[in-house]
């Protein structure tokens, strides 16, 4: 029970306040239910237990908590049944939180499994050595400066590409980007809208909320189905508000919950965003991982120049090169004079590389081999989930890709089994910095991103079993 970190508008004790009425709005607390103690309250939302207690005296003044000695603070409020959904949008603050969980993940005596950096074992390195070899010999590009919007050549390769995700489009709209968090963060400032609102998934990819963040503007996080995405009655009630800038969604293979959103969906999502001129910001760099049979078109085939299209190879092909693509429409050269304006070139040589990677075809088998890989271990994986993890653990498979979601049951005390974790040389993603509403905190994302190793299954386990550990119906 993690919140998101305190707002720089609220006292600490407010957001303790918010946390609870909004859990109690969407029935995540219910009538009856039992509030942690004061020095666990405390310990779970960083705050002293002076603040702790100023919080429950609030609660207690809204009427929807009532202390009964000997037992504890029991929600004593029924969920609104009909709660307005506020639209104002949030503060974003996870910054700290991402880098602090990047710092501990980078240490050698720590193991992370929740990376979604592909292992050498399933990246292209071999490949790539091949390629980088034969470029070097045949190519003055190592000592060659390639200006936005990119090398040609690559950007040729890209609109071949773009043709399996139903959408049709010159080399000239495509820019060429150092990786993908960059061309979202760059897709955000050509809105020349520093004080909107974004609507985003809740959960969704801490990425998009750091370039939320680092722009200043405010995200609306809206529930996403496990399974479908995004709730669009909320969406389109939010449209009808004043103040949204854009819509940020992650559509297929979702990070972190794995889910990819049906056509109907992506259909209704572009026309809300014609009929109200807002744009959709469409993060989509796991569409490789989806067999080609059972890919669903891209929002930018339903809506071209309203959707401003980001991907990347780091996902699939080369981590370490760092080169994205964005196709921007309408906000293409905004986009360009940015880059301009801040020397944003992409470095020559990974450009040329990966162009010879995909003429000499061997992207197709990669991509094949790494899909097969990682449904091998996405099948090992969900085997575990149901042995190892605790009765009550939520686990819906996702149909591809290596991003699992575990949401853990309620009655896990999730501080000591954090704190557990940690102690056992273990670096799990916090779930406050995919969600800003605290509704997912028991939420574990797991990335399946090398081969399932002896290790990587002894760790998974262990996982489950500190899970039934902390469990405390057990």
């Amino acid at each position: 029970m993690t919140p998101q970190k305190t707002s720089k508008k609220k006292f600490r004790w407010q957001i303790l306040v918010d946390w609870v009425t909004k859990q109690i709005d969407s029935g995540g607390l219910k009538n009856g239910d039992i509030l942690p103690s004061l020095r666990k309250l405390a310990e779970q939302f960083d705050v002293s237990l002076a603040t702790a207690q100023r919080a429950v005296w609030q609660l207690e003044q809204l009427g929807v908590l009532q202390t009964i000695p000997r037992v504890g603070s029991m929600i004593v409020a029924k969920p609104s049944q009909e709660a307005a959904f506020n639209f104002s949008g949030l503060d974003v603050d996870v910054d700290m939180d991402v880098a602090a969980m990047l710092a501990k993940a980078s240490l050698p005596s720590m193991v992370t499994l929740g990376s979604a950096v592909l292992d050498k074992s399933l990246s292209a390195d071999p490949v790539l050595r091949r390629c980088l070899t034969s470029v070097a010999k045949n190519s003055d590009v190592i000592s060659k400066f390639v200006p936005p919007p990119g090398d040609i050549r690559l950007r040729q390769v890209i609109a071949g590409q773009m043709v399996t995700r139903g959408v049709i489009c010159a080399p000239d709209d495509i820019i060429i980007t150092a990786g993908d968090t960059v061309a979202l963060e760059l897709s955000l400032t050509a809105l020349g809208k520093p004080k909107g609102i974004v609507i985003v998934e809740d959960p969704t990819y801490f990425g998009i909320l750091q370039a939320i963040e680092h722009t200043g503007m405010k995200a609306l996080p809206v529930k996403t189905d496990p399974k479908t995405g995004i709730d669009t009655e909320v969406v389109a009630a939010a449209l009808e508000q004043k103040g949204v800038a854009a819509i940020f969604l992650n559509p297929t293979l979702q990070n972190p919950r794995g889910f990819t959103m049906p056509r109907e969906k992506r259909e209704f999502l572009a026309e809300l965003s014609q009929k109200h001129d807002v744009p959709i910001i469409e993060d989509d760099v796991f569409a490789d991982l989806v067999e080609r049979e059972h890919r669903v078109d891209a929002i930018k085939s339903f809506a071209a120049e309203n959707v401003i299209y980001c991907s990347s190879f780091t996902k699939t092909i080369a981590p370490g090169f760092r080169v994205g693509w964005c196709i921007p429409g309408k906000y293409k050269s905004s986009i360009l004079a940015q880059m301009f304006g801040r020397n944003l070139s992409v470095s020559s040589l990974p450009q040329a590389v990966l162009v010879d990677f995909f003429l000499k075809g061997y992207h197709k088998n990669h991509l094949e081999t790494l899909r097969q890989n990682i449904a091998t271990s996405a099948n090992k994986f969900a085997h575990l989930v149901n042995e190892a993890f605790p009765k009550g653990t939520v686990y819906h498979p996702p149909a591809g890709g290596f991003v699992h979601w575990v949401e853990l049951p309620n009655s896990i005390d999730l501080a000591e089994f954090h704190t557990e974790i940690e102690r056992s040389g273990i670096v799990m993603a916090p779930a406050r910095i995919f969600s800003l509403t605290g509704q997912y905190n028991s939420g574990l994302r797991f990335c399946l991103t090398s081969k399932m190793t002896p290790a990587l299954v002894r760790n998974i386990t262990r996982l489950g079993e500190l899970a039934k550990k902390f469990d405390r119906n057990t």
